[in-house]
């Protein structure tokens, strides 16, 4: 995703060069005439700058590439991320530039990943800076500053008995899967100041925070937050395009 980004960036300033000097030369001479090559090239330029824009400042397509935040995401959606949900950033650097905003707790965020930021992920936010949080694996509770998150049985997710389908209460309201025949790691977990701790819904089936690959991210990782699933497409499924997912992300 990484390179995408810096592709853009460099096309944008490629033509936006030629695009000034075009303007710059009819401005002085008003006989100028550019070189075909200069004139086809600066015409990308209005186009390249709009997209750069949005995608750095304002909403960028996501793909979700596993269940880890199922039953709220699905393998198979595409979403829109609200890029400025913390704060307007820097392309590529991530350093927020303007706005206050940080993540809540219980608030789902898109991050890149520590480790390899070219990858992109997105989790549930559970511990903020300063907090602390211990997860019982063998009891699935939630601890956060020594408070346990209120978290109630709905039934089987999708009719299997291995499934428990929980409905959390930590920030908003939303609902959780706890696999009842896997033990998923936890313990006590220290987040630093400027770093978040991150867990995915699915609690028995996420790579997230509870994972060294993982661990606390910092504040310059976040990408924005998740907001509208625009389409669901995964060949793997008898039903491989699902209209009924399309719609706005709640939590």
């Amino acid at each position: 995703m990484m390179l995408f980004e810096w592709v853009i960036l460099v096309l944008t300033v490629s033509t936006g060069f030629f695009w000034f000097y075009i303007f710059y030369g009819k401005r002085k001479h008003s006989n100028y005439s550019p070189s075909k090559f200069a004139d086809y090239t600066a015409g990308f330029f209005p186009v390249l700058l709009v997209v750069f824009i949005l995608r750095s400042f304002i909403i960028e397509p996501f793909r979700i590439p596993s269940g880890s935040m199922t039953p709220n995401l699905l393998d198979g959606d595409f979403i829109f991320v609200n890029k400025h949900a913390f704060g307007l950033r820097l392309p590529i650097a991530g350093k927020r530039i303007f706005g206050s905003r940080t993540p809540e707790r219980g608030e789902m965020a898109v991050f890149r990943l520590p480790s390899d930021p070219s990858i992109v992920y997105v989790k549930r936010v559970i511990g903020l800076p300063g907090d602390e949080v211990f997860y019982d694996y063998q009891e699935k509770e939630l601890w956060v500053n020594d408070q346990l998150v209120e978290s109630n049985y709905v039934g089987n997710y999708a009719d299997d008995s291995n499934l428990a389908l929980m409905q959390e209460t930590y920030g908003s309201e939303h609902r959780i899967i706890h696999m009842n025949s896997r033990l998923s790691p936890g313990g006590l977990y220290n987040v630093p100041e400027g770093h978040y701790f991150m867990m995915g819904d699915n609690r028995d089936n996420s790579q997230d925070s509870r994972f060294s690959v993982v661990g606390f991210v910092p504040e310059d990782n976040l990408v924005g937050k998740p907001v509208f699933i625009w389409m669901h497409w995964n060949d793997e499924d008898e039903d491989a395009f699902k209209l009924e997912r399309l719609g706005f992300i709640e939590g």
